[in-house]
Order: structure tokens, then sequence, then C-alpha cells
């Protein structure tokens, strides 16, 4: 059914005037599908019918129903689902399958969605009879007591705003408190949950040494709370959360009835709204979302429910029977929500130690204060700390643990990669190696008081925060944060295959004395003070010293690299840390060999650190790069290749692999 949307929603037909208010079906898919006025903006729009078995997001797949979306035929595809997508649905049952929003939220449900998962899912999110030790240790930690007793207790997740910290009190007086405090002190209540844990109300925040206890341990705090409730809606604590008493929500779902059936619309999936607030936006909303155990989440057009595989909307009224296993201690696994669609990831940390340089992306996406880039993330590196994982960090850089064996291989290269697997030597060291194969395309300058070899040693440079700023405050996401985000160069298959640095050596300076990376000493250390360490690496190591021909942009730096036993110069290009024109005639830069890709012996990778001396015997990081056919070559030899002894014309300018290069034996310190 093809539908042309007229501006002014009038035409004249037949000798008389036609308007679409005057049809129940037409008025209602204008106000559903159109802006607030009911206004289609767009010429050829497609109702299109559903089945809702085919939609396997969201629930849908659990119910039979037939259901009907308008979309603009130029830019959808009948195939194409998304968050952003709304249906009219018949409510043709007695349970019917949508539920009206009403102005304020029926904490009932609430209540029940919680109860659901406390009682029933005790396999997969239920608590060890002493998990709640390590929060008796912290002699600073504190809950405000919504009623006597001590735990369980909820979490509030929400963002600050520029509202100053509050005095710290021992007793607070709730009627004087925030309309977002109040509304959350009465949401634990009717949860049946007595006490509520506040980062800035139970954390002094005037004192150092209560956040240096509860800080490292932030991780604790969310994921052994019963639920934590998200305000999603705006910063600040004045407004209140959308749907409890001190803010009415104004959610638009016309609804109607044609002939004997009732219609009624859906709101967007709350993803959408969640995906673009403010909270998700910010970098220490992301752990307090990922730790959580389970979610509640406000939004200004409905709640929303996660906790790993399930979920719940306000708006959809779905059978959570239906939904779960027989023994209904989870959702059915065609229900459950998939990475892709869910709003937090169901695996949680995640499967493997390659997943924390995929939190640290993520978090390095959204935006923070200065001062906070380090500890807005120590409780996801903490827990994995804790986790199986046992992983450890250097001022956020990973020290990344063994990769597990290559899968997915021919059967004829099985022998190849598994001896290569084998011959792999493993260490601290070999772990650090890894973890400072991040980079970043953003421009970058140097963090005060961070280390240059750590992604946390890095702000955006004062031109690319004025552009950053402008957005900021034109999405009204405030001033003064920004995000810096990283990858890593090596990728998830070579750190299966990564042989670091044999000869490399680190150590760090402390209290005690200088210690080893890989003694066990340091380890004990790690232990008392975390990943916290000095921001100066004591190393010694082969380096190659790099004339610096042209730095054009991030990734348009090229230097000459001598040859090894007086080979002429070749010619190699990596991504430099930032854009900043060094005075390469007068600084000396080096490369540092980090480890290389011993899966494929034909076109191996060496990865190697670029540092440039910044004092006598002092470096900083000024880059990182691969030294492979890609990016280094012979500039006498630009247009061949060689196979068997053979020269052969090739478009490329680069051969099969990176020739011996010259290097010199050096002691120096990486700050």
């Amino acid at each position: 059914m093809a539908i042309t949307a007229y501006p002014n929603r009038t035409r004249k037909r037949a000798g008389r005037e036609f308007s679409v208010d005057s049809c129940p079906l037409c008025h209602l898919i204008g106000h559903t599908f159109g802006n607030p006025a009911g206004e289609l903006r767009g010429n050829d729009y497609q109702l299109y019918s559903y089945s809702s078995g085919r939609i396997k997001s969201g629930g849908w797949a659990a119910i039979d129903t037939v259901m009907l979306s308008l979309q603009d035929k130029t830019r959808f595809h009948e195939r194409d689902f998304s968050t952003e997508m709304r249906f009219l649905v018949p409510q043709v049952r007695a349970d019917k399958p949508i539920r009206i929003i009403p102005p304020l939220v029926s904490t009932p449900l609430l209540r029940e969605w919680v109860a659901r998962c406390r009682e029933g899912h005790d396999k997969f999110c239920g608590l060890a009879a002493d998990a709640m030790a390590p929060l008796s240790e912290m002699s600073s930690f504190r809950t405000i007591g919504c009623r006597t007793g001590k735990l369980p207790y909820a979490t509030l997740s929400y963002v600050w705003g520029g509202e100053p910290a509050p005095l710290y009190a021992a007793a607070l007086d709730i009627p004087q408190l925030p309309p977002t405090i109040q509304d959350t002190i009465a949401l634990t209540l009717a949860l049946g949950i007595g006490h509520l844990w506040i980062d800035r109300y139970c954390i002094d925040q005037q004192s150092d040494a209560e956040k240096a206890e509860q800080l490292p341990k932030i991780d604790l705090i969310y994921n052994l709370s019963e639920v934590t409730i998200i305000n999603a809606d705006g910063e600040g604590t004045k407004l209140g959360l959308a749907g409890m008493m001190g803010q009415p929500r104004r959610t638009r779902q016309p609804q109607t009835r044609i002939g004997t059936r009732l219609l009624a619309s859906t709101p967007r999936h709350p993803s959408f709204d969640i995906r673009t607030s403010i909270w998700w936006s910010r970098g220490w909303t992301y752990q307090e979302g990922l730790l959580a155990r389970r979610r509640l989440v406000f939004t200004q057009g409905q709640a929303y429910y996660e906790r790993g595989g399930m979920y719940c909307c306000e708006a959809l009224n779905f059978d959570l029977d239906a939904l779960h296993t027989l023994d209904g201690r989870r959702f059915k696994a065609q229900y459950k929500l998939t990475d892709r669609l869910a709003l937090f990831k169901p695996a949680g940390l995640g499967g493997s130690a390659w997943d924390v340089t995929r939190r640290i992306q993520e978090y390095s996406e959204r935006a923070l204060r200065e001062e906070d880039v380090l500890d807005g993330i120590r409780g996801v590196l903490g827990a994995m700390e804790k986790g199986r994982w046992r992983l450890r960090h250097l001022w956020g850089v990973p020290v990344l643990l063994r990769g597990p064996r290559p899968t997915g291989i021919r059967s004829k290269e099985i022998d190849e990669y598994r001896e290569a697997y084998d011959s792999i030597t493993w260490t601290p060291t070999v772990g650090l190696c890894a973890g400072l194969c991040w980079r970043s395309d953003s421009r970058l300058e140097k963090r005060a008081g961070f280390p240059s070899w750590s992604w946390t040693g890095w702000k955006l440079s004062a031109q690319r925060r004025v552009v950053e700023l402008e957005a900021a405050l034109e999405a009204s996401a405030g001033a003064g944060q920004w995000a810096v985000p990283v990858g890593w160069l090596l990728e998830e298959s070579e750190w299966r295959l990564f042989q670091g640095s044999q000869s490399l050596k680190v150590h760090v300076e402390v209290e005690q004395g200088r210690l080893d990376l890989d003694d066990t000493e340091f380890q004990r250390h790690y232990e008392r003070v975390g990943g916290r360490l000095p921001v100066v690496l004591d190393m010694s190591a082969w380096v190659t010293p790099i004339p610096i021909i042209s730095w054009k942009g991030l990734r348009g730096v090229t230097a000459e690299v001598e040859g090894a036993e007086g080979g002429h110069r070749l010619k190699w290009e990596f991504y430099g840390t930032t854009t900043t024109r060094h005075l390469a005639e007068v600084l000396t830069y080096a490369t540092i060999e980090l480890g290389r890709d011993v899966g494929n012996s034909s076109t191996p990778s060496v990865y190697v650190l670029v540092v440039v001396e910044v004092g006598e015997g002092v470096y900083e990081r000024a880059g990182i790069g691969k030294w492979d056919r890609m990016t280094l070559w012979d500039p006498l030899k630009p247009n061949t290749i060689v196979i068997d002894g053979k020269e052969i014309p090739c478009l490329l300018k680069f051969g099969l692999g990176p020739p011996a290069v010259a290097k010199v034996w050096k002691e120096f310190q990486l700050r």
C-alpha cells in the first residue's frame, strides 16, 4: 500500500474536501509515524505487514500476531529491523500485547521483573554465600538506610551534571534531598530492597582515603547490588526519575478502533533512547552499566530491564513464562539477547582475555573528564583482575595473557600453526608488549601526570577539542569531557600467535628497589598497589634509530630504516601518536621491537613501538607500527617481489617480508 504524504494533510477529491483526520486509520498512521502534528515528511511511504515471528529481537517472536509499520521506501529494506521502528499492533488478546504507557510507572510491574530474576535466576545471577565478604572488609563502605536492617542494597547510576558534590553527612535529611535521589529511595523501597548506595552520598568526596578504598572495588559494589537503577533521562538530580511522582512522562502512543479491532502503537524500543542519552555517552556510567548484575533503566519513553539475556519493556506485555525455559531459570535460546541487540553485553566482561581490549576501546569512545580517565575504568580492569583471567594492567595498559590455540584453520596448515603456537614463550613482559600495541586515529597531545606509553597519557589536541566542544554543546552533552577512541594495531588472530621480544627487559623502580616485571616479587608488589605504578619504565632492548622524512598527519609518518650489515636505507610508514611536529632534525627517533606474528612464515609482521628521545637516556612514545610488506619497502626495488629466488614484477611497492634492519643495544627510561 503506497501512501503519499501531503504537508497540508487535506486535498480535493470528487468535488469535496478530504481530510486525513476524517479516516481513523490515516489519523493513527499520521500520529504514530509522523511528527507530533501528525505530518509525514517525505513523498513515498510503504505500509508493511509483518508476522511477529519474523522479528527476532525484543521478544516479538514469543507471540503470534500481525503488525503494521510505515517506512520511507527510498531508505528502507523490508528485511531491516531497527530500534527506531514503531508498529501498529491489534489488541485482540485478553492480555493485550501492548501496554499503553501511563504518566506514572507501575512500580508493581517493575517489582515483578526484578523479583522474577532474583527468585528464579539464582544459577545465573545469584550470589555465593560469602560474596558480600569483601564489602564488610571496607571500613568506609556504607549505604543509605531506606529502612532498618542491613543488606541487600540497590545502586544508582546517573550523570552528575554540573551540580556541586554534596557535603558528606552521616545522616541524610531525605525530604531535603534532590528529586532524583528521593525518587530512587522510594523506588528502592517499592522493589522490596532496604538499602541504597549512591557514590556521591556514600563516598565522602573530600576524603582521599575513602575514594582510594572504594574506587578500586567499584566493580564489587555494582556487581553485588540487587539491582542498579539507571537514570538515562537527562543529567543531574533536579528532575527526578521519569515516570515517578516528581516527573510524569509524556509518551506519545496513539491508538484507535478500526471496526471491531483496537489498534495500538508501540513507542520506539527503549534501547534507542538509551543509546542516544547523555548517560550512554559518559565514561563513568560505562562501567556502572557493564558491571551491574541487573539493570532497571528509566527513559522518558518507558522503563526497561535487562539482565544477561533477559529483558523486559514496559510497553510490551509479553508472557514471561512463555519466554523462559521450563525450569524458569533463563530465557529460551531463541529469545535471548545477543551481543548485537543487547545494551549490555550478555557475556559481561567477555569470554577471553583479549576482550579487555574491546572494553577499553568501548570505554575510550565515551566522554571523560581528564582526571577521571583511569579511575573511570578501574572497576572493569579490577573485575578482570579478580575474575578467571587474573589480568593485570599498568596505567590502563593490559598485561595480556597468552591467547588460546588458533581455531578455524585449514587441515593442511594445522601442524604448522600448532608448531608455531607451541614455540611461543609467554611472560608478563610479553603480555605488556601486546598491550602496548594500542593506537588512536585522533589528534592527540600529552596529558600531564600520566605515562606516554599508556593510552591514558594522551588527550585530544586543542584543535580537536574545539570541534568536539561545538558538537557537545550542540548535543547538550556538556563541556570539558572528551572521548579519545583507541584500538589495537594487533588483532585477535595475531595475538594468539604473538611472540614477544625475548631480549626486551622491563623494570619498575619502587620503594623496595628495582623490580623485574617477570619476577614474583613484582607480582606481590602489584597485589598491594594495583596498576597505578610509577610512570617511568626502565627498559633494556635492541633499538633501531630512524630519521623522520615527513610527518603528514597520523598515518602519514615516513621514516628511513637502515638495513642490517651496512645495507642501504629502507622506507617505512607508521602511525604517529600525535600530529605535533617534533624537530625531527634535532630529536632522535628509534623503534623498539615488541614482538612478531609467528603464524605466517611467508609474510611475517614485526610490531614496533616508536619512541623519541626527550632527555639524555629518556624517551617518550611517538607512534606504533608494523614492519611488514605493507609498510616497509626498498625504494631501489619498488615494483618487484621475490618468489622462490626470482624477482617477479608486481604492482605493489613492497616485498614478501621485512628485511633485516640495523640494531643497537640500549638501556633507557620510557616515561
